[in-house]
C-alpha cells in the first residue's frame, strides 16, 4: 500500500483510494451541509462492504438512500459521534462482526456483474418498453391523421383508393 504524502507528483495517482482491506474501520465525515451532498456517490459505504469493514459516515444523500438497516453503517457528524462509534464497534464484537457480515453481503449488489445486469435491464427491457409506449402513441395519432384525411376526401367528394392513401401516409 502507498502512503499519501501530499501533492508529490506523481503520488496521486499511487494511491488507492479504494483499497480497504488494511484498515478496521473507516471514517468518512464531510462538513454538515444541508444539501447532504446530493452530487457525491455512495463510493466509500461500497467499498467498505467489500472490504469488509464497517463504516462511519457523515449525513450524505448517497449513504442514506441505499441505506437498508443500521448495520449498512454508523452515521455520525462530530468528533464525539466518531469516538462513540468507535468505542461501541470496539466494545461490542458481535455488532462489529454483524457489520461486516451484512456489509459483505450488500457488496454482492454492485459487484460489475450485477451493475451490468441492471444497465442491460433498463435498456433492454425498461428503454424498450418506454419507446412501445411512445410508438403506439405516435401510431395513435397516425390514425387519427388518417381519419382526417379520410374525412376530408369524404367531404370533398374524392373516392380513397386504399393505395393512394397508402403512399400519402407514407410520404
Amino acid at each position: 500500500a502507498t502512503t499519501w504524502k501530499g501533492n508529490e507528483a506523481g503520488a496521486y495517482q499511487d494511491v488507492r483510494w479504494d483499497d480497504y482491506s488494511e484498515a478496521d474501520v473507516i471514517v468518512a465525515i464531510r462538513k454538515v451541509s444541508a444539501s447532504l451532498y446530493p452530487k457525491k456517490p455512495a463510493s466509500k459505504l461500497i467499498n467498505a462492504w467489500v472490504a469488509g469493514v464497517p463504516a462511519i459516515l457523515g449525513a450524505e444523500h448517497a449513504y442514506r438512500e441505499i441505506r437498508e438497516s443500521e448495520l449498512d453503517y454508523i452515521e455520525a457528524s462530530s468528533a464525539a459521534d466518531v469516538k462513540k462509534a468507535l468505542l461501541t464497534l470496539r466494545e461490542n464484537p458481535d455488532l462489529y462482526r454483524a457489520m461486516v457480515d451484512n456489509g459483505l453481503k450488500r457488496a454482492e449488489e454492485f459487484t460489475a456483474a450485477r451493475i451490468t445486469q441492471q444497465w442491460a435491464k433498463v435498456m433492454f427491457e425498461e428503454i424498450q418498453s418506454y419507446a412501445a409506449v411512445r410508438d403506439s402513441f405516435l401510431f395513435g395519432r397516425s390514425s387519427l391523421k388518417s381519419l382526417k384525411f379520410r374525412i376530408v376526401r369524404f367531404v370533398k367528394g374524392e373516392w380513397i383508393d386504399e393505395q393512394d392513401e397508402q403512399l400519402e401516409l407514407a410520404g
